[in-house]
């Protein structure tokens, strides 16, 4: 994540990275196409369109490394269709002063490409006397990747290799050398060298915690700010192997098929393979409002749950390189919160 400090970015700026990269968006194979019913887009139509009505104030909408982007497409279309003229976009940590509930004069939202933590939650409702409200709205799988001649890339690695790639060493067989992990010619004795995201990044929360299932990295994983910095990293050396947000991926780099455990098929991540929760590393874009319960939303925060959850909105986080959730997940909330 960034220094703790709030950094206001221009609505304009090119974010390249996350979900919120127009440029990534058509780097990856969906694997079918949005007139199938496996495609994400297919069940898009059974949403309501955005139809804007006027909010005046000032909205704040926060998105961390990850999620900023995507905050700048969802306030711009916000004062393009004409409804929140205040509407803006910055970038936070989430470990910043003062916490984004605490911002007074606004409204207040956030995009998290993982769920708050505990320690997160405990703090707001000890200020606030509620929980915050959380949206569901979109996917963005971890992917882990390698050098694009890398030949493991065909293959694919389990939970097991990646935690004998980056965890400790204690407890798990240590991949040392691809020929570790079955490959062989001139790639048996190449060394394998992993990158990581800093551990204050949220993408590595997301990482240990569902593969490893360790608090912190083995002392030879080599770090970096965050996602498009692994992915440079190992776009440049053969041997190594780092992982990041999908909507990070580049040239350079090819994406590894994952299996949870050895006996199950590796599955590749794709739109469609995110969508239909084959790919075990999808990941949520959840979004936070500082609502209390049982009180009807205002009209700013309206307007944003109007346009997230709609076929527009939708469409404008597939087109920025975000996989939209069913029809049938998206629906059930903003009956919740419209209706």
């Amino acid at each position: 994540m960034r220094a703790p400090r709030l950094i206001a970015t221009l609505l304009a700026l090119a974010i390249a990275g996350g979900c919120g990269s127009e440029l990534a968006a058509g780097e990856v194979e969906t694997g079918a196409t949005a007139g199938s019913a496996g495609h994400p887009l297919a069940s898009l139509d059974m949403l309501p369109p955005f139809e804007a009505e006027a909010a005046t104030g000032r909205l704040t909408l926060l998105g961390d490394i990850a999620t900023v982007g995507l905050a700048e497409h969802l306030a711009g279309r916000l004062v393009e269709a004409g409804p929140v003229l205040g509407a803006e976009a910055r970038s936070f940590a989430t470990t910043q002063e003062p916490n984004w509930w605490e911002l007074g004069g606004q409204a207040v939202a956030v995009l998290l490409a993982q769920p708050m933590d505990e320690a997160r939650l405990a703090e707001f409702e000890k200020t606030m006397d509620y929980k915050p409200t959380q949206l569901r709205i979109a996917l963005d799988p971890l992917v882990v990747v390698v050098h694009r001649d890398n030949p493991i890339a065909g293959r694919g690695l389990t939970f097991p290799e990646l935690s004998g790639i980056f965890g400790p060493p204690e407890g798990v067989d240590a991949v040392e050398t691809w020929g570790d992990l079955g490959l062989t010619g001139r790639w048996a004795e190449m060394p394998v060298k992993p990158y990581g995201p800093d551990m204050s990044a949220e993408v590595s929360r997301g990482f240990l915690g569902r593969v490893l299932r360790h608090a912190s990295y083995g002392d030879r994983v080599a770090r970096a700010p965050g996602s498009a910095q692994v992915y440079e990293s190992v776009g440049r050396q053969r041997e190594a192997i780092g992982y990041g947000y999908y909507g990070f991926l580049s040239e350079g780099v090819a994406a590894v098929p994952l299996a949870r455990a050895p006996d199950d098929e590796p599955v590749a991540p794709s739109a469609e393979s995110a969508y239909r929760q084959a790919y075990p590393l999808v990941n949520e874009v959840y979004l936070y409002l500082n609502q209390p319960p049982g009180v009807e939303l205002g009209p700013r925060y309206r307007e944003l749950v109007k346009l997230t959850l709609s076929r527009d909105g939708q469409r404008l986080l597939a087109d920025a390189a975000c996989i939209p959730l069913p029809a049938q997940v998206l629906l059930p909330q903003r009956r919740e919160l419209l209706d």
